[in-house]
């Protein structure tokens, strides 16, 4: 008979293996940060049948002999433009639910200082994540951005991005099945490389204190190093110049 310690610890280490494997949830303000565009073409095979996942398209594998045989490559492959549904761009896949595999290569210099996210958008509808042959995570639900940080991933020179896209719908999908809905898939929104310092603002929020009209509360979520951080806040529509530090532990700061 299995221990419930044994099991206790199964059940703790599986989820930490979804924990890993899940998608980070999306910074805020992306457009005021340093950026790398990702939008454009992007190579594309077609997979109906589902065969891309145990021939692991992923991998990327290149023919060795002269006998070795590769079906699915992404070598003179079909383009698709990011961001953008797959079912406009060819009319075969006008009505196309499955799955469509998306690669896109860059080059990047390492920098010891920062660290690096990759940053989708949207996609939809569950989408699978790929750096260089290795599975970053996955996310369900096609308009809610998500993250990976790559900052320990990438490699200095060129980096491949490979995305397994499925459009599927599901019963417990958004939208369910029985739906009149034209149920387009692909990389709907942009895509990008957000490069950070070792600590940044993650996420904010500010609003009039409740039942006042004159003070501001909120809080400041910071990522990155522990320590306490200067942090300034500016309202220029109302003079505010605010300046005051963060935790220690450098998370949430109310003021």
């Amino acid at each position: 008979m299995i221990s419930s310690r044994l099991i206790i610890l199964f059940l703790a280490f599986h989820f930490l293996l979804l924990n890993n494997l899940c998608a980070q949830s999306a910074m805020i303000s992306v457009d005021a940060r340093k950026t790398i565009s990702l939008d454009g073409e992007w190579q594309a095979i077609i997979d109906p049948a589902g065969a891309g996942d145990w021939r692991k398209i992923w991998e990327e594998k290149k023919p060795v002999k002269k006998t070795d045989f590769i079906e699915y490559a992404f070598t003179g492959a079909s383009t698709l433009q990011v961001p953008a549904d797959f079912n406009t761009q060819i009319p075969e896949l006008t009505y196309q639910e499955g799955t469509v595999w998306y690669k896109k290569s860059f080059t990047y210099s390492g920098k010891p200082d920062k660290r690096l996210f990759l940053h989708f958008g949207a996609v939809n509808y569950i989408a699978d994540v790929y750096l260089n042959g290795k599975k970053l995570g996955s996310h369900e639900g096609g308009f809610t951005p998500f993250q990976f940080e790559i900052t320990s991933n990438v490699l200095a020179g060129e980096n491949s991005i490979v995305v397994k896209v499925n459009n599927q719908r599901l019963k417990s999908g958004l939208p369910g099945l029985g739906f009149d809905w034209f149920n387009y898939g692909g990389i709907t929104r942009s895509v990008q490389l957000i490069e950070t310092a070792n600590a940044f603002i993650e996420d904010y929020f500010i609003q009039l204190k409740k039942h006042s009209s004159s003070e501001v509360s909120g809080w400041i979520k910071i990522n990155g190093n522990k320590g306490s951080k200067n942090i300034r806040i500016l309202i220029p529509e109302l003079k505010v110049n605010y300046t005051t530090r963060s935790n220690p532990d450098a998370a949430q700061k109310s003021y």
